[in-house]
C-alpha cells in the first residue's frame, strides 16, 4: 500500500509540474523526483519490511521457545544471528530491488515519456537503490536481530532503529542532499558499512546465557 501511495503521489506531482511549466523545469528537478520515488520504495521494502519480518519472527519464536531449542544444538550464537538475519534480509532486499527499479520504469513509461518524449533515469539513484539501501538494510537487520536476541522485547529494538533510520533519511534531504547525486549514494553506502562494522564490537554481547535469559517466559 505504501509503495502504491508513493508511486501515484510522485506520478501526480511530476505530471502536474510538467503540465504547468511546459517542460522539464529547473535542471535536476525531474531526476531528483524520480530518484526520490526509487529511494522511498527501496527503503520501505528493504529496510522496514526487513525489520518487521525479523521482529515478527523473533517474537513468535521466543513465545514458542524455539530460540532456546535452537541453542540446544551445536549452534554458535553468531551463526544464529547471521542465519536469522539473512533469512529475513534476502527476501526483503530482492523484493525492494525489483519494486524500486519497477517503480522508476513504470513512472517513465506511464508519465514522463508520453509528456517529454524521453525517459529520466538517474543512474546514481539506481545504484543507491541497488547497493546503498540494501547495505543499509543489512546493517539494520543485523542490529535488530542482535538486540532482539539479547533483550526480552524485540519490538523495542525495532522501534529504536526505525526511528533512527527515519530521522537520518529525513535529515539528509534537509541538509541539501540531492537524491539523484553520487554524494547521496556514498552517504548511504557509508551509513550501511558503519552499521555492519558496528556489529563486530557488539557481538561480544551475544552469548548463549543472554539469549536464553531474554527468551524465558514468565
Amino acid at each position: 500500500m505504501g509503495v502504491l501511495i508513493a508511486f501515484f503521489g510522485m506520478k501526480g506531482s511530476l505530471v502536474d509540474f510538467i503540465s504547468q511549466s511546459g517542460g522539464e523545469g529547473p535542471p535536476g528537478f525531474l531526476e531528483n523526483g524520480v530518484a526520490l520515488l526509487g529511494y522511498m520504495v527501496s527503503l520501505m521494502i528493504t529496510v522496514f519490511l526487513g525489520i518487521m519480518l525479523g521482529v515478527g519472527s523473533l517474537t513468535k519464536e521466543k513465545a514458542k521457545g524455539v530460540v532456546e531449542s535452537l541453542l540446544a544444538v551445536p549452534l554458535r550464537p553468531w551463526e544464529l544471528l547471521w542465519g536469522k538475519t539473512l533469512g529475513v534480509f534476502l527476501p526483503a532486499a530482492i523484493l525492494g530491488l525489483a519494486l524500486s527499479w519497477g517503480a522508476v520504469w513504470a513512472l517513465n513509461v506511464l508519465a514522463l515519456k508520453p509528456l517529454l518524449g524521453h525517459g529520466v533515469y538517474p543512474w546514481a539513484a539506481l545504484v543507491t537503490c541497488s547497493v546503498g539501501v540494501p547495505l543499509l538494510g543489512f546493517g539494520v537487520s543485523l542490529l535488530v536481530n542482535l538486540l532482539g536476541l539479547i533483550i526480552p522485547n524485540p519490538n523495542l529494538a525495532s522501534l529504536v532503529l526505525v526511528l533512527a533510520v527515519v530521522g537520518i533519511t529525513n535529515a539528509l534531504p534537509r541538509l541539501g542532499m540531492d537524491f539523484s547525486s553520487w554524494k547521496f549514494t556514498w552517504i548511504n553506502l557509508a551509513l550501511g558499512a558503519a552499521l555492519v562494522l558496528a556489529i563486530f564490537p557488539l557481538s561480544s554481547l551475544l552469548t548463549k546465557e543472554r539469549i536464553i535469559l531474554s527468551a524465558r517466559r514468565e
